[in-house]
């Protein structure tokens, strides 16, 4: 599997192949496990659908600790992403991706802190390409894109001319991936697929303009919002704002691969942070998040923040999950950590933050852990398999508060 700023464009187009925005539409109860453009109506999802625990769809649930030693020691983490051999971990500790293996043992970190050749102080964002086992790190100001092997070699470093975007990931074979929301209200495009030489050779539309007397001069994402992630080995993208995620066909074309209808959930176009963020927002207005196994569209969600107020809109995330085979939605608890009961092991609830094609992934604190292994409410669950929640209630007894965090993954049926 592959996998959480102004900036001005001063763009050289070799070629400009431009995919305009697509409104949801069609029939989206029908089963979507095809190659047909389909729609997932997230607001009936939330308003209707029955909340499940964690057995409904899922089969098996690992709890993989991350191994902490004097140069592993993990901050706050900002992303994610899980190979068959390695789980890469973007956090705020020491700055720099930290590689462990797949049962957890610390390998290595990718690079040093420094600005010389496969050094960088700060990074935005990673991309895996699992088959040539090379890692791309984005560098926060100067925006480089470095590329470094499974085994740690710094290989070189790009900076795309004319290409000033706010993330920027390897797509696939020479190509590459930016990003950036509108933020002068006058781009063309949202997305811009790449080469090395900064030559740009598809986007997608932007479709919401605004004059200079409306521009906030501020962007935001969420946490737990992406905008990138990659399913069946193929990069997807989402834009925060607009409804459609697009991908790839057989020849290599963006084209819309899904729509997600929010209804009245939907930040509207006027309310972007970009675009006068200082008025009030709607109270139901959601972030979302996207990620995708086999079978599963997984949508974490949660309150925008209203600085009109300097608050979230309220203390709830939750995730819905649109079934592909069935046509059908389910919904976790929402609660300000929210995610699915999980009642096969009797953990913490489980909230999906990363998916491969037939697994979800989640983060979990050795605090946040502790904490629910001594509370009534994991004494009190009955679970599916309760000889994995004597091993949990084994496992508190060496536990400690400051331990790294745990990979949580749940194999879905």
């Amino acid at each position: 599997m592959k996998p959480r700023l102004p900036f001005c464009l001063s763009l050289s187009l070799l070629l400009a192949l431009t995919v305009p925005g697509c409104q949801p539409s069609g029939p989206s109860g029908q089963g979507a496990t095809g190659t047909g453009f389909f729609t997932i109506p997230f607001e009936d999802i939330l308003e209707d659908a029955q909340v499940v625990p964690l057995s409904e769809f899922a089969d098996r649930v690992e709890l993989v600790p991350l191994e902490k030693t004097d140069s592993s020691l993990l901050g706050a983490i900002l992303s994610f992403s899980v190979t068959d051999e390695f789980i890469f971990v973007h956090h705020n500790g020491n700055g720099l991706l930290a590689q462990f293996t797949r049962d957890g043992r610390y390998v290595r970190s990718l690079g040093a802190l420094g600005r010389g050749p496969g050094e960088y102080v700060l990074m935005r964002c990673f991309s895996v390409d699992e088959e040539r086992e090379r890692i791309y790190i984005q560098t926060n100001w100067t925006t480089l894109l470095m590329e470094f092997t499974f085994d740690g070699e710094h290989m070189k470093s790009m900076q795309f001319p004319g290409v000033e975007r706010m993330y920027t990931v390897w797509s696939r074979e020479d190509r590459y991936v930016s990003y950036s929301p509108p933020y002068q209200g006058d781009e063309p495009f949202v997305f811009m697929e790449h080469n090395e030489s900064g030559d740009t050779l598809q986007t997608t539309a932007n479709t919401n303009f605004w004059g200079s007397d409306d521009m906030s001069y501020m962007t935001t994402m969420m946490h737990g919002q992406n905008v990138f992630y990659r399913q069946e080995e193929t990069l997807r993208m989402k834009d925060k704002y607009q409804d459609t995620v697009y991908t790839y066909d057989g020849e290599g074309t963006i084209v819309p691969r899904l729509a997600i209808d929010m209804g009245k959930y939907r930040l509207p176009d006027d309310l972007v942070y970009e675009r006068k963020a200082s008025r009030p927002l709607p109270g139901d207005a959601k972030w979302l998040g996207v990620h995708e196994t086999d079978r599963y569209v997984i949508l974490p969600y949660g309150p925008h923040v209203d600085y009109n107020r300097g608050e979230a809109l309220d203390d709830k995330q939750g995730v819905a999950v649109f079934d592909k085979l069935t046509g059908q939605g389910f919904t976790g608890k929402e609660s300000e950590r929210g995610g699915f009961e999980n009642d096969l092991t009797g953990g913490p609830d489980f909230l999906p933050l990363l998916a491969n094609d037939t697994a979800a992934f989640g983060i979990l604190s050795a605090l946040d852990l502790k904490l629910f292994l001594e509370s009534e409410d994991f004494e009190n669950q009955v679970v599916k398999n309760p000889d994995q929640k004597e091993q949990l209630q084994q496992l508190n007894r060496t536990l400690k508060e400051d331990d790294n965090p745990f990979l949580v993954i749940v194999h879905m049926k």
